[in-house]
C-alpha cells in the first residue's frame, strides 16, 4: 500500500491515517481530512503528498494553519472551501489555484503566492471575507473573479519574481 515510500514516510503515513486522513493514488493523492475529528490546529501536508482531491479540507473549523507540501502539483476544485483555515504556505513548484479551492475560507486573512505560481482561476478565493493581503507575482494570469467578495480593503500586490 506505501508504494516506494521511506521508512519515516511509511511511520508517517500510518500515523495520519491513524488521525482518520484518507489517502489514494498509491499514496500520492490527500483524499480526506476528518473534518469531525480535528485534533490539530496545524496541518503540515506529508512530502509524499503531490495532489489534494476535491473538497478533502472542507469544513475543518478547528484546522487553522496548513502547510502544503513542498512536492504539491495540484489542490482539487473546493478543496478547502468552508474551512476554518488563517493560513496557508503555498510552495515553490505550485502553479496554479483552481476555481473555488479556497471558495468562503472566512477566516484566511493573507496569501502569499511563490513565484512558481501561473494561474489564479475564478473564484479561487471567493467569499474570504477577511482576505485582506495578496502578493502575487508579476506575470500570473488571475482570473477576474479571482478574489469576488473578499474584504473590502483587500490589498493585492504585484511584485517581481525573485529570480528575475
Amino acid at each position: 500500500k506505501s508504494g516506494s515510500l521511506t521508512e519515516e514516510q511509511k511511520r508517517r503515513l500510518a500515523n495520519d491515517e491513524a488521525r482518520g486522513i484518507i489517502f489514494c493514488g498509491n499514496n500520492r493523492k490527500l483524499k480526506a481530512y476528518p473534518w469531525q475529528a480535528d485534533t490539530t490546529a496545524k496541518y503540515e501536508i506529508p512530502d509524499f503528498v503531490t495532489a489534494i482531491s476535491p473538497e478533502a479540507f472542507s469544513e475543518t473549523d478547528k484546522l487553522k494553519h496548513v502547510v502544503l507540501s513542498p512536492q504539491m502539483k495540484k489542490i482539487g476544485r473546493d478543496a478547502f472551501s468552508f474551512s476554518g483555515i488563517r493560513t496557508i504556505e503555498i510552495p515553490e513548484g505550485l502553479t496554479h489555484v483552481v476555481t473555488g479551492a479556497f471558495y468562503a475560507c472566512e477566516s484566511l486573512k493573507e496569501v502569499i503566492f511563490p513565484d512558481s505560481m501561473q494561474e489564479i482561476e475564478n473564484a479561487a478565493f471567493r467569499g474570504c471575507s477577511r482576505l485582506k493581503y495578496a502578493e502575487i507575482p508579476e506575470g500570473c494570469k488571475v482570473g477576474a473573479t479571482a478574489f469576488m467578495e473578499t474584504h473590502k480593503d483587500l490589498q493585492i500586490v504585484y511584485r517581481p519574481k525573485k529570480n528575475e
